[in-house]
């Protein structure tokens, strides 16, 4: 199913970048740091993604997503010296809780079911 969609979603957005590609000026290191970062850090991140949600179920897995926009505020300032904004701060703030709460549900409802099991 997610194949067919990402097969349909190429065969329609790739005529739009045709001028660009027949335009471009291409050299190697360039498109050899694309391919890598598409095989690595996209395939890989994938794959990782697919592979939690099999062993965590996709609610627990997909709250790993809460934490990207922490990293990436965290990584800017540290490595970057950007600026922060207080909004930013209470967007990092409010992702964290986000990923605070689904992971007490998830330990409240493991909890629950080890309660059932010992009383049965």
């Amino acid at each position: 199913m997610i194949r067919r969609a990402l097969g349909i979603s190429v065969v329609l957005t790739s005529p739009l970048g045709v001028p660009a590609v027949l335009d471009a000026h291409w050299k190697l290191w360039p498109v050899l740091s694309l391919l890598t970062l598409g095989a690595f850090g996209t395939a890989i991140a994938n794959v990782l993604a697919a592979t939690a949600a099999g062993r965590m179920g996709a609610t627990t897995s997909s709250a790993t997503a809460f934490l990207i926009p922490v990293v990436a505020l965290l990584l800017g300032v540290a490595l970057r010296h950007e600026q922060v904004a207080i909004l930013s701060i209470a967007g990092a703030a409010i992702c964290l809780l986000g990923a605070w709460l689904v992971r007490r549900a998830r330990i409240a409802e493991t909890r629950a079911i080890e309660v059932a099991a010992s009383r049965s």
